[in-house]
């Protein structure tokens, strides 16, 4: 079980050079916000995190979040906006502090 403010995905995927099957989790931490995003719906842009974690930088949606906690006086230092595309979606973003790929 995860502790507060953690979101975790856990995938498969076949290992092309001996076609066995491996298990990964992605673990993202101090999590202010996340959305899922389904196939059609996803914008073009969305593809260039297609396999991979990416850092969007400095998006419309982590400047109003980075707005709301600070105008709650809340610590919003070291946000960012991270996104990971799969095989015909969902598209997964997350505002948050950090993440980690565990085996």
């Amino acid at each position: 079980m995860l502790q507060r403010r953690k979101c975790s995905l856990d995938y498969t995927y076949e290992n092309e050079k001996d076609d066995s099957v491996i298990s990964e989790k992605l673990i993202f931490d101090g999590v202010e916000s996340f959305k899922c995003t389904y196939y059609k719906a996803c914008s073009i842009e969305m593809l260039e995190a297609y396999n991979k974690v990416i850092n969007v930088g400095k998006s419309e949606w982590i400047i109003e979040i980075k707005q709301n906690l600070s105008a709650t006086e809340t610590d919003c230092d070291n946000l960012k906006h991270l996104r990971i595309y799969f095989d015909d979606g969902p598209c997964y973003e997350f505002i948050c502090r950090s993440f980690q790929v565990v085996n």
